[in-house]
């Protein structure tokens, strides 16, 4: 039984050749161990074989070109899955033996993207700690840590085991319609979220806060998007209902778009913010891993995606603004119809594919 496969990762191409043998790997004619010197490269180059337990099973020959050493064991690592898969005429699962599966590429993904807001949970704490201290420098120490923490990852590699999480897997990137909504989406997120934010601070006929009050309101803000990462780390909804998490989501924003103004107490407004932060979060969530997919332009589609966001953030305080005294709530409704006009056009633009939980 023999495979030959070629695939391609980044800059790197190699030609994969699978048959039975003790498990001698050869790279461009050299033992592996002389190519891939760090053990644990070759250890994920290998893990389609250990994953299948067939490590002692099949010799693999390889030749490889372009890109870097790490590259090489990226490629190297696709074409042995691909060869399986060819050897055993499909019945072995692709997407669990090279590790890109969706699941758990999202699962990556999201546990990385909770450490941001994980600094919208604790920036006000620090911040009100840091006033109480140096009350004429209220933001230094917080500036400091930022400083610190700055100065301390530019010091700091990269750890090895990280470099599969740059890995997007092999999701199909969206149409040009779908990538248009994404990216509405991520500004009636952000928007809404910033409307609310300024309207903290604008006085309101119920409700009043003082500076600590709106403190510990945006925390409790960002502990709502802290634990919308940490749910969608723990259940596959992101991957296997995106569009319907994202329909479920708007709808739950502009509940709270259109409540929040006539909130008449702390708890009100505390589950308010909440749901807000929730909903942003995910919807922020789900646009950034679906907007990318799997194609070349990836990079180019974040970076709108991010900017896109930064419009919302931007646009709402300005419409705030400019709206005469007492007129704030309607910049707030206006995003809550808004995403429920999203909501409503979503299933027409956005047709996600199906993915199924590995066999694994």
């Amino acid at each position: 039984m023999r495979s030959n496969i070629c695939t391609d990762a980044s800059t790197a191409v190699a030609r994969v050749r699978l048959y039975p043998g003790n498990g001698n790997v050869i790279i461009n004619g050299k033992a592996v161990e002389d190519v891939i010197t760090r053990g644990s490269s070759r250890q994920e180059m290998l893990r389609p074989l250990a994953v299948t337990e067939r490590l002692n099973a099949f010799n693999v020959q390889v030749k490889v070109e372009g890109g870097g050493i790490e590259g090489w064991a990226g490629a190297i690592r696709h074409g042995i899955a691909r060869a399986l898969v060819v050897a055993d005429e499909g019945d072995v699962d692709l997407w669990m033996i090279a590790g890109t599966h969706p699941l758990a590429v999202t699962r990556r993904f999201t546990w990385l993207t909770a450490f941001v807001f994980l600094g919208d949970l604790a920036g006000p704490l620090v911040a009100e700690v840091s006033a109480a201290i140096l009350p004429r420098a209220p933001l230094m120490i917080l500036a400091l840590g930022i400083g610190a923490v700055g100065a301390a990852l530019c010091a700091v590699r990269l750890p090895r085991w990280c470099a599969p999480c740059i890995d997007g897997g092999d999701l199909p990137a969206p149409t040009l319609g779908a990538t248009l909504i994404l990216l509405f989406i991520t500004i009636v997120a952000g928007g809404g979220l910033a409307a609310m934010h300024v309207n903290l601070l604008v006085t309101r006929s119920a409700i009043s806060l003082s500076r600590e009050e709106i403190a510990w309101m945006l925390s409790l803000c960002g502990l709502g998007m802290l634990a919308a990462q940490i749910f969608h780390a723990r259940l596959d909804w992101l991957v296997t209902m995106p569009r319907r998490l994202a329909g479920l989501t708007l709808g739950l924003l502009a509940a709270a778009l259109f409540l929040f103004p006539v909130a008449a107490s702390m708890a009100e407004l505390s589950g308010i913010i909440v749901a807000a932060g929730w909903s942003s979060a995910t919807l922020r969530l789900v646009t950034s891993f679906w907007i990318s997919g799997g194609g070349a332009p990836s990079g180019v589609k974040l970076g709108f995606q991010h900017s896109a966001a930064s419009i919302g953030q931007a646009l709402a305080p300005l419409a705030i603004a400019i709206v005469a005294p007492g007129a704030q709530p309607l910049v707030l409704w206006g995003i809550g119809g808004l995403s429920l006009a999203l909501l409503v056009s979503l299933p027409l633009a956005w047709r996600p594919p199906a993915i199924v939980k590995s066999s694994a």
